[in-house]
């Protein structure tokens, strides 16, 4: 079983690997065929209209209205993104296991300290389970933007099979807000993605940050039983 670091290590490499290769793909076509979405532009970090039909860099946001019908199309693949939601466009394209496990990876290296962003404000740092502690506050709607559309998009996704960009999506808002690892239904939803996805070395990390961070003895015991579970399907003891 590698270790936490031999695993950052493994999944670096599969980023490298296939970086050649995304690369060549940056953009994508969006179509609005119904109802109003908004896409944010990444060098003006403002959010824009989208009309019929947009060529749009598929690392930024989406942003679906009430009654709305988005398609995204890539190469020979289109994926539509439901109705009041808010997702990442990257995450909805389907993925390899190697993708996947990249991609992860990536949101997981935002984590990491960075010097040029290191005087910006006393807890620039303390974010995600690795370089910081979740928030005792409270979590509730209005300390994370879009929470609901966010969650609308994970359970579209896994109500259509997608496990994978209900993955994504998830663990991109736990990185960015952590204290929802306090929300044991969260936490739940997130280890179940993983086990069905069968990326047990991502569970087996993540419950074991848990361990050492929560303090409810009811919400240790259910990070425990699948700490357990994740560790049995690596070592097969």
């Amino acid at each position: 079983m590698r270790t936490t670091f031999g695993n950052m290590i493994f999944r670096c490499a599969v980023i490298f690997g296939i970086a050649s290769s995304a690369l060549a793909q940056n953009n994508v076509w969006l179509k609005l065929e119904k109802g109003d979405a908004l896409v944010l532009l990444p060098k003006t970090a403002q959010w824009q209209p989208l009309i019929t039909k947009n060529e749009i860099p598929r690392r930024t946001y989406l942003l679906t209205k009430e009654l709305s019908v988005v398609k995204i199309f890539v190469a020979t693949e289109i994926y539509e993104v439901d109705e009041n939601s808010y997702v990442f466009i990257e995450d909805v394209i389907a993925k390899s296991r190697g993708q996947l496990v990249a991609e992860l990876t990536r949101i997981e290296a935002e984590q990491l300290p960075n010097p040029e962003r290191k005087n910006e404000s006393p807890n620039a740092q303390e974010v995600g389970l690795t370089y910081g502690k979740p928030s005792q506050s409270s979590v509730g709607d209005g300390n994370i933007p879009y929470r609901k559309e966010r969650f609308t998009a994970i359970n579209y996704f896994i109500k259509k099979d997608r496990p994978d960009a209900a993955l994504l999506t998830m663990k991109r808002m736990l990185t960015k807000y952590p204290s929802l690892y306090l929300d044991q239904l969260v936490v739940e939803q997130l280890f179940s993605l993983y086990e069905r996805l069968e990326l047990h070395g991502f569970l087996f990390d993540e419950s074991n940050k848990l361990l050492s961070i929560i303090k409810n003895e009811e919400f240790s015991t259910v990070v425990m039983k699948w700490n357990k579970e994740a560790k049995k399907k690596l070592t097969g003891n």
